[in-house]
């Protein structure tokens, strides 16, 4: 059955005394539960996590909110390899968010794995870290952001993700997977040496079986909304490219025998607004195999810089259905077998 097809987004309103920062925002569209706790890359994991007295992983500080949430602040000198969150259940009314002191300060890093990531969670918010992966052919698997399944209700905002295998990827073969969030964030220089979901952002092979999971109050399931993606790109020496887009919502059909239901078809729906999408090796936002893609006030510029498809556009759609591309402004690198800037295949 097609998704449900939302009312389009109406501009947010000004608040009285002026326009809310990011930060506002994202506390705003996640309320965080009463817990406040602090980390410092001189703190103890036995410590009370107060700002005197602060803990050193997030892990164990997300773990000390307890089931009624919160905000866990972390400091500029905390650098942490291979950050692995799991086993972190909040609620609709009661995040539980891991968010930078100052941006891009604190960060998490690959050193062969992935630099940041989440499984069996629920409700968390990841904001405004600095993450890098590792940028060698050797470390395939070393991506910025990415979920090991069973996640739902994840927000990742704000951050900086770079030199990985990929930037922001979310795969649904690893496990159930819906109502993911990516908003705001830098993603650039990754997808060099995996070719499989190592695009900027990747959202492949949701499906929805976690109990029973609604929208979000403004009508969507997953948003991808206002983040610059640029210089992204597969080696082209090491194997035909069909990958290194910009966004890729990915084979939300199931189609492919990766571990999740083969088949299924998930019905939920994504808004890809207001994302900058620049100089990337494969399309600029592409929707293959997949429904109810609303992609509204994006720009895409000198995408298609290593695509090996003469048939790619720079924003596409293809075999799904209840998709809706409107608004966007395209300008395409008009290159030998490369002509296109828009894929009809609706």
């Amino acid at each position: 059955v097609p998704p449900a097809q939302p009312t389009p987004p109406a501009p947010p309103a000004t608040p009285v005394g002026g326009v809310k920062d990011f930060k506002e925002l994202f506390f705003d569209t996640y309320p965080a539960g009463p817990g406040r706790l602090y980390i410092s890359g001189q703190g103890n994991d036995l410590n009370p996590g107060t700002e005197a007295l602060p803990k050193r992983t997030p892990q164990a500080a997300l773990s000390a909110l307890g089931p009624t949430g919160g905000i866990v602040v972390v400091d500029d000198d905390v650098e942490i390899a291979e950050l692995a969150l799991s086993g972190l259940h909040f609620s609709a009314t009661g995040w539980g968010h891991l968010v930078a002191r100052n941006l891009w300060r604190p960060r998490f890093y690959s050193s062969g794995q992935t630099a940041l990531s989440i499984s069996n969670s629920s409700y968390v918010g990841i904001y405004g870290f600095e993450v890098e992966g590792l940028d060698e052919a050797s470390y395939p698997y070393a991506h910025c952001i990415a979920s090991g399944g069973n996640v739902h209700h994840i927000a990742v905002w704000r951050n900086r993700c770079h030199h990985g295998s990929a930037g922001i990827g979310f795969a649904g073969n690893l496990g159930p997977m819906n109502n993911i969030d990516a908003c705001y964030n830098v993603i650039h220089n990754t997808s060099r040496w995996f070719y499989y979901c190592s695009s900027a952002i990747s959202f492949f092979e949701f499906w929805n079986t976690i109990g029973s999971i609604g929208k979000h109050a403004d009508g969507w399931d997953n948003r991808i909304v206002g983040n610059v993606c640029f210089d992204n790109w597969n080696d082209k020496a090491a194997t035909a490219n069909t990958d290194g887009n910009g966004i890729i919502i990915d084979d939300m059909h199931n189609t492919q025998s990766w571990g999740g239901p083969t088949g299924v078809r998930y019905n939920g729906n994504f808004l890809v607004l207001h994302n900058l999408v620049v100089a990337n090796g494969g399309r600029g936002i592409h929707a293959p195999w997949s429904d109810g893609m609303w992609a509204l006030f994006n720009t895409m510029a000198h995408n298609l810089t290593t695509m090996e498809d003469p048939n790619a556009g720079e924003l596409s759609s293809n075999n799904g259905s209840s998709s809706t591309l409107q608004w966007n402004l395209v300008k395409p690198d008009v290159i030998s077998g490369h002509p296109n800037w828009y894929d009809p295949w609706m």
